[in-house]
């Protein structure tokens, strides 16, 4: 019997919890959440056999169409070439699921992968070689087990380096390893032996569509103050943010969202090891490192102060250098502010990794703003992200709390009345020396109304409106 190379498990019976376009989640016979993509159902060995069968012919075609509707046609017409030769009708529902698993199974697919990779909500795919179901991190679930599995560690390598292949990378003995941002976006990494016990595939993607600063509020990340606080602070370019957190704490996630306060008539230059930032302006320029050249974060930052930025945003700061590169886009980058993203669990523990890797106490005051996010499990409310805390580091390099959780772990954000350097700046320099309160109560306000807004109208919209109320400032 010819092999696949994947299995479908099937859905273990259970009670359906969410249903969407591309997938259901259900609770399975043993009780736990399940992810199943639509369309796809067990295949028994007769069901196999017929694919494999049918793969082998399209194979044999003197000329592949590799997309589109005339492949879709050309699969249809194979399916019913073998329904000719095999002498009876395939069942309706069964020549569905053949067509769509060849088509996903052929040309420029990736079976089992594809079906994945369509579905908007999920935000990661993690194949653990041949011995476990292929995983997800479902945007509403988080980590869900699916009825997918490669069966073939053959198979599996075969995938990776189609995967691979349109950036001109492969894995093989020699070189197990690969990383790379395939063309619709998404960032894979790829491991085989020796480096790993098993074959593996891990597969982050990214939105087309960034969520807005009031989609965050809605999923209960931040509330309505602690955005216009952070809007304020963005527009009036009053200090340095970096947003911190652990893996998975939606760190890109937020800075994605917070860039939507930058004046859209600015110049925004982007740093990143590997492209995830998402800037809404049309004045842009982004950057990314080329290891296999040399080019690495410090050249890049040192490159986009000759560029003349008005902001100047760094991803993923991770060691000394990437610490020195940050250090030196905050201390005399762009015009305004500088934005980054850093792995820390608070923000006395930015403060001391940073100083681990150099940076000195006279310079972390310029770090400005942390905004300290956090991912964490609760026995009532399953998965979370929160913002918990949004401090300063000061002169001295203390950190100064200006909002923190009012009761459980997991609240909400309330102001502890600490003035902090930014809002004295906020008032000083963008409100001419007017108090913050009223502009916060504005900016809360326009938030809320603007709240049903998709991401690109959202961002139009609160540029227009916040430039006509500040006089364009």
């Amino acid at each position: 019997m010819l092999e696949l190379g994947f299995e479908i498990i099937g859905r273990k019976g259970g009670e359906s919890v969410f249903e969407s376009e591309f997938s259901e989640v259900f609770v399975s016979d043993s009780g736990k959440m399940e992810y199943s993509p639509k369309g796809l159902q067990k295949l028994d060995s007769e069901d196999v056999f017929r694919i494999g069968k049918i793969v082998e012919a399209y194979q044999k075609l003197p000329e592949i169409v590799e997309t589109g509707e005339k492949r879709s046609g050309e699969i249809r017409a194979l399916v019913s070439r073998y329904e000719s030769a095999l002498g009876k009708k395939i069942p309706p529902e069964k020549r569905e699921l053949y067509e769509k698993i060849v088509f996903l199974s052929t040309g420029e697919g990736v079976m089992p992968l594809e079906p994945l990779l369509k579905d908007p909500l999920i935000e990661e795919i993690m194949v653990n070689g041949t011995s476990s179901p292929i995983f997800v991190y479902h945007r509403k679930f988080g980590m869900l087990p699916t009825n997918l599995r490669f069966t073939s560690s053959e198979y599996l390598v075969e995938k990776a380096n189609q995967l691979l292949f349109p950036m001109g990378k492969r894995v093989d003995r020699s070189k197990p390893s690969a990383h790379a941002i395939l063309p619709s976006g998404e960032r894979v990494s790829v491991e085989i032996p020796p480096v790993s016990k098993e074959p593996s595939i891990a597969i982050r993607k990214f939105s087309e569509n960034p969520l807005t600063i009031t989609d965050l509020v809605g999923l209960g990340m931040l509330d309505f103050d602690s955005a216009a606080f952070l809007s304020l602070a963005i527009a009036a370019g009053a200090s340095n943010i970096g947003v911190i957190g652990n893996t998975g704490a939606g760190k890109t996630t937020l800075l994605n969202a917070l860039l939507r306060f930058v004046p859209e008539r600015q110049r925004i230059a982007v740093v990143e090891e590997i492209p995830e930032i998402s800037v809404p302006h049309e004045n842009k320029v982004c950057l990314s490192e080329a290891e296999n050249l040399g080019i690495r974060m410090g050249f890049l930052v040192r490159e986009t102060l000759r560029l003349r930025p008005d902001r100047i945003v760094i991803g993923e700061v991770r060691g000394p250098e990437d610490a020195s590169a940050l250090r030196e886009a905050c201390l005399s980058g762009p015009a305004y502010s500088t934005f980054y993203t850093y792995h820390a669990d608070s923000p006395e523990g930015a403060v001391e990794r940073l100083k681990s890797q150099g940076i000195g106490e006279n310079d972390l005051g310029y770090f400005g703003i942390l905004v300290s996010c956090r991912r964490f499990e609760t026995k009532k409310e399953g998965l979370l992200r929160k913002v918990l805390e949004i401090s300063e580091i000061d002169g001295k390099g203390k950190v100064r709390k200006i909002f923190g959780q009012s009761g459980k772990k997991g609240g909400l954000l309330k102001k502890t009345g600490v003035k902090s350097k930014a809002e004295e700046r906020i008032s000083r320099e963008f409100l001419g020396g007017a108090p913050i309160g009223p502009e916060l109560a504005s900016r809360k306000s326009l938030l809320k109304k603007l709240a049903k807004l998709a991401d690109r109208e959202f961002f139009r919209e609160f540029s227009e409106k916040t430039a006509r109320e500040t006089g364009g400032k």
